[in-house]
């Protein structure tokens, strides 16, 4: 192999910032991906009329619950 072949394994993936040429890895792209969570959240607005206290009552402790969960597994 001469000096300037280059084997394909010791190549990177690099980004040219001004006249500088940052490298750029695979593990450099997977920790800058975009994690999210499967979720679905609905927002909704009706007079407080509408809701019975039962239910409001059940949300929040439901809400409490998944949120003290979500604590939990942090740590």
């Amino acid at each position: 192999m001469s000096v300037s072949e280059v084997r394909n394994v010791l190549q990177l993936t690099g980004h040219r910032y001004g006249r500088t040429l940052v490298p750029f890895s695979a593990e450099d792209k997977e920790a800058l991906k975009y994690k999210t969570e499967k979720c679905f959240k609905m927002l909704g607005f009706t007079k407080a009329e509408n809701v019975c206290d039962m239910l409001l009552t059940l949300s929040l402790k439901l809400q409490s619950h998944l949120q003290h969960n979500n604590n939990n597994s942090n740590h």
